[in-house]
């Protein structure tokens, strides 16, 4: 009987032993596999791809997957799976795979792949991260390990640049970029890199300049450091490097927006020939050719071809042009405007503009004095500037500007410095003396000035002899001797003279013939049999504020035309200055034939332009009135019980002590109040007017106007200051 009980303990203390013995055996088989495990170099590559779950892989095939809830120490494992908890023993499990996070794989993978020295694939690691899984911190952190271990491989160290610059880690960015350069000193990208990161600070100036010409000595034929140079220099004003620069980026590598900057700073250089020829290269290419169009319209301007180039910059204009461009080719229409007589278009165009040169040129245009010397972008404008300043104080009597010029600094200072002094002096002969050493038309001017305010009238009039017989300001000057001496007839002669002259100042033109008028009724009557062109005659005067419109004489009409444009004040006016208490009737003859639905006729403004009349044919050919509440302000259209028969208008108005009234020819009986008007100044301007809708194409003609003038008695003479200096 003891037998068996002796068999089965001996057989239970067996298998026991047997037991632990395999238990032995299996934990150093173990350990030697956790040993192999701890190289990551011998690890089978994990998947690239993070798991929310545990995932148990079992001998018998198949997986368990869910979450693990509890593992006893036998290995024994409690999953919790969608369908309920499940119990698997540790004999039936092959595998098991915790969860991992994309920080966790790109640590994990990326561990294996160094180990193994596999670079590719840590690249492919850390794309993975970064891009797939937008965890760029987890993949900048692998790619910083591995550019540690391979600081030449210039894909992994792109990588790295892209992971620092969207981290904004832009130190990181430019270190590295120039420790690879440093390994490869022909790797374009370094270079571009650290440009980028010096051009983003503009403090940096300096440093990007040498960085630009470091690279550009490595690779002097590269397009981007010429390119990134051109800019630099163009915005420096170093147009000679810049042109050369846009030149290498254009014909070595075909770049069309370098072509462009090569034509533009060629234009800005003078050198109109090549800014020509490299902008017609461009017209035909949609992206540049508004730009193109602006640079071939400028370079026209400069080589005096001033209706191509008008035609061609108003064609840009109403294209699509970069805002440099823009201001630039709208400046140089007001200067085409300018040259051409139209003032008021100049001022309109230059004041869209927001540059300092553009307030330079409106200072010059409305001879005011300009604040912002400094703001000028070249010491040649900034002398313009003073200079300007000096003659507008001297202009008022203000000796000071003038006085302060530094009179070598420029061959115009020295001679506002010069003027100044004959005015300080009242002409003295010791000024006049020194401004004699300038030997032009204008230091004539201003010498017989000298003499005629020191009441040196034959030194004044032998100087006058030296300038032509039809200058303007010699006429003036004799017309204020004469009547200085009151001599009526010579003085009335030069005001005939004056009249015709190709540069009497209007203005004051304009003033002198209305204190000129005869004593006795007198019919003005004009014929505008002028020579063609945009020049007013006869006192007259033009004005234009940005309407579009030009107004020139032809044919013997005073014609006005052109298309509206979009304006403040749409009104073009042509007018001439009447003393008011000399006014007695006014008859305009029009030209409607191609007038369309545009509104022209008859004006009476007082001199300041703020109070008068219009009276008007309109697009239905009837007449209406409208009264004038201000400078530009206009009151509403009141329509009269007259319509025009033809396309020929007479339109007649009569002033008899502030009242205004309208009639026609044929029956000047029968009169139309048009209003009380007040004038506020002793001239009046009396002329035409036309207006129309922006974009609308017209065409006005004055055929005649005729001024009746009442007696009032003569002007006296012997007092020069009555006509102003």
């Amino acid at each position: 009987m003891a037998t068996p009980v002796l068999r089965r303990g001996f057989a239970n203390g067996w298998r026991q032993t047997l037991r632990h013995s395999v238990l032995v055996a299996g934990l150093v088989v173990l350990m030697g596999q956790v040993h192999a495990e701890d190289d990551p170099g011998k690890q089978p590559y994990i998947d690239r791809q993070d798991i929310s779950h545990d995932t148990v892989f079992l001998k018998g095939g198949g997986t368990a997957i869910g979450t693990l809830e509890s593992i006893d120490g036998d290995g024994n494992m409690v999953m919790v799976e969608p369908s309920g908890r499940r119990r698997i023993e540790a004999k039936n499990i092959l595998r098991h795979d915790p969860p991992r996070t994309v920080e966790q794989v790109t640590e994990i993978r990326g561990a294996q792949a160094l180990a193994r020295g596999d670079i590719e694939d840590v690249v492919k690691t850390v794309r993975w991260a970064a891009r797939d899984k937008k965890k760029p911190e987890a993949a900048l952190k692998l790619a910083e390990l591995a550019i540690a271990k391979k600081p030449d491989h210039q894909v992994l160290g792109a990588l790295t640049i892209e992971l620092y610059k969207e981290l904004d880690q832009t130190a990181k960015v430019e270190a590295l970029a120039r420790k690879m350069l440093k390994a490869d000193p022909h790797w374009s990208e370094g270079y571009e890199t650290v440009a980028s990161v010096l051009q983003a600070d503009s403090a940096r100036e300096a440093d990007l300049r040498d960085w630009l010409n470091e690279w550009n000595r490595a690779q002097p034929t590269a397009f981007l450091p010429n390119k990134y140079l051109a800019q630099m220099f163009e915005k420096t004003g170093d147009y000679k490097l810049a042109q050369e620069a846009y030149r290498k980026c254009w014909t070595l590598h075909k770049d069309q927006e370098s072509g462009l900057g090569y034509a533009r700073v060629s234009l800005k250089r003078g050198d109109t020939a090549k800014a020509l020829d490299a902008a017609k290269t461009l017209t035909g290419d949609s992206k540049y050719a508004d730009e193109a169009k602006a640079i071939t319209g400028s370079a026209k301007l400069a080589m005096g071809q001033l209706d191509e180039a008008e035609a061609m910059l108003k064609e840009a204009v109403a294209g699509t042009l970069s805002d440099d461009s823009k201001q630039y080719a709208i400046y140089n229409l007001g200067f085409i405007h300018l040259h051409n007589n139209r003032a008021d278009e100049a001022r309109e165009q230059w004041k869209q503009l927001t540059t300092p040169v553009a307030d330079l040129a409106l200072a010059c245009l409305e001879r005011r004095p300009f604040a912002g010397v400094e703001s000028l972008p070249s010491p040649g404008l900034k002398q313009l500037a003073k200079e300007l300043n000096a003659a507008v104080g001297l202009e008022h009597g203000e000796f000071a500007v003038a006085g302060a010029l530094d009179p070598t600094s420029s061959r115009r200072a020295l001679f506002l410095t010069q003027v100044a002094k004959v005015l300080q002096s009242v002409g003295s002969e010791a000024s006049i003396r020194d401004l004699a050493a300038t030997n032009t038309p204008e230091s004539l001017r201003w010498q017989a000035y000298g003499h005629m305010i020191a009441g040196r009238y034959r030194e004044c009039e032998q100087l006058l002899a030296g300038l032509p017989e039809n200058d303007g300001y010699a006429l003036a000057y004799r017309l204020l001797i004469a009547d200085s001496r009151k001599d009526l007839t010579k003085a009335v002669d030069y005001y005939k003279q004056i009249a015709a002259s190709p540069n009497a100042p209007r203005e004051w033109v304009a003033r002198t013939a209305a204190i000129f008028e005869s004593a006795n009724d007198e019919l003005k009557d004009e014929h505008f049999d002028w020579p063609a062109g945009d020049t007013p005659q006869s006192g007259w005067q033009y004005k234009t504020p940005g309407t579009g419109i030009r107004i020139h004489a032809k044919d013997g009409k005073l014609w006005f035309e052109g298309t509206q444009a979009v304006t403040a004040d749409p009104v073009s006016h042509a007018f001439l200055l009447v003393r008011q208490e000399r006014l007695r009737t006014i008859k305009l003859t029009l030209d409607l034939s191609a007038v369309g639905t545009a509104t022209g006729g008859l004006e009476v403004l007082d001199e300041s332009r703020t109070a008068g009349v219009h009276l008007a044919v309109r697009g239905d050919s009837r007449l209406a009135w409208r009264a004038i509440k201000g400078a530009g302000a206009y009151g509403a259209w009141e329509p009269l019980e007259l319509q025009i028969q033809g396309t020929s208008a007479t339109l007649c108005i009569e002033y008899n002590n502030g009242r205004l009234l309208a009639f026609v020819a044929d029956d000047a009986q029968k009169k139309y109040p048009l209003g009380q008007t007040t004038f506020q100044t002793a001239n009046v301007a009396v002329g035409i007017f036309g207006e129309a809708e922006p974009g609308e194409t017209w065409k006005l003609a004055a055929d005649q106007l005729q001024i009746q003038l009442r007696q009032v008695g003569a002007p006296a003479g012997g007092n020069g200051g009555r006509f102003g200096q």
